[in-house]
Formats: structure tokens, sequence, C-alpha cells
């Protein structure tokens, strides 16, 4: 893994903001498992602020390619900032056609949340507040507080854009981190 920009400040309230790339990773795994979940009768197609063919919420929960990628983010985040406690809350995949986007939402009350993109794509995830852009590249990826606006507006390329996307919440609620400490992962 290699963070290529970490940006903190205020937004009338503190925020993070993470940028870097995944240098191993196996796209094609995950775009088949969404070409072919979104396919079936699970999924959340057109049902949320992603306005294109989406998984279910948990669809990577228990993905175990999807949680080594996720332990590694996790190391960083916790020998960088002080948060308290956490877990993986969900974690879903999606694919934006020409004329899909997603509305401009935030993912309140989660505490972080992140995208990992699957493939090279124009269409910028958008972050009105903090006034950044991330474009999509290969194992590219972007973690940021929950709290912050963003989406992408309709894109016009043919090229289909995927990728991962999950929320983190405190320990309050839902399963304890220490599910993905499996060795296996």
């Amino acid at each position: 893994m290699i963070i290529t920009k970490h940006i903190e400040g205020k937004v009338d309230r503190n925020y993070l903001y993470l940028e870097g790339v995944f240098e191993d990773i196996n796209c094609n795994y995950f775009i088949k498992k969404i070409k072919d979940v979104t396919k079936t009768d699970n999924n959340e197609n057109y049902k949320t602020h992603v306005k294109g063919k989406m998984t279910s919420w948990r669809f990577f929960y228990n993905d175990l390619k999807f949680l080594k990628l996720f332990r590694e983010l996790v190391f960083y985040v916790d020998h960088n900032f002080n948060f308290p406690k956490y877990h993986l809350k969900d974690a879903w995949g999606y694919s934006i056609q020409k004329g899909e986007g997603s509305h401009f939402h935030h993912h309140n009350p989660h505490a972080w949340s992140g995208a990992i993109y699957l493939n090279d794509h124009d269409q910028a995830l958008e972050f009105p507040d903090i006034r950044k852009s991330f474009k999509p590249k290969k194992g590219g990826f972007v973690l940021f507080s929950s709290g912050l606006t963003h989406g992408c507006l309709p894109h016009r390329s043919k090229k289909i854009k995927y990728g991962l996307s999950f929320n983190v919440a405190l320990d309050s609620e839902g399963f304890p981190l220490t599910a993905v400490d499996n060795k296996d992962v």
C-alpha cells in the first residue's frame, strides 16, 4: 500500500481525508463478483444513493480478499489516528454505467468510510465540503470521515466504473473488529 495523499483539516468540524493506492489488488476477482451478484435478486440496484448497480450492503463483509485490503487500511488508521474502538459495518460493490452516478450524501452516523476503485475512470468522487475530488484509478482508494458529503455526477463515458465501498462504526453496535484478525486473511 502506498499513501499518496493524507489530509486532515476542519470544516466546522474535524475530518479525515486520505488518498492512496493498493499495489497488489485482484481487481478482476471483485469485478466478476460484482457483475455476477448484481444480475441476481440479491442486490440493491438503483435503490440507494448509488444510481447504478450495487451488491447488498454487506456482500463483501466476510470476503477474505476484501478483508485483507481492509486490514491494511486499519493498520494505517490505527497508527495515525486516535479513534475509539471500531468495526467494519458494511462492505459493498458497485458498477456505474454511462449516465449513472450517485446522489450527494454522507454516511453518518458511521465513524469513517472508504472507496476502493477497481479500474481507471474519469468520473471523479467529489467532496464539496472540503473542495476535494478523487479520480478513480485501478487500486486507488480514499478514506474519509463519514459525515463528509460526497457523490458523483452522471458520466458520459461508455466505460463502466467498478468499486468497493465500506463503512466503519464505533464499537457501540455490531460485530467487533477482531473478526478480521483471521490468519487466513
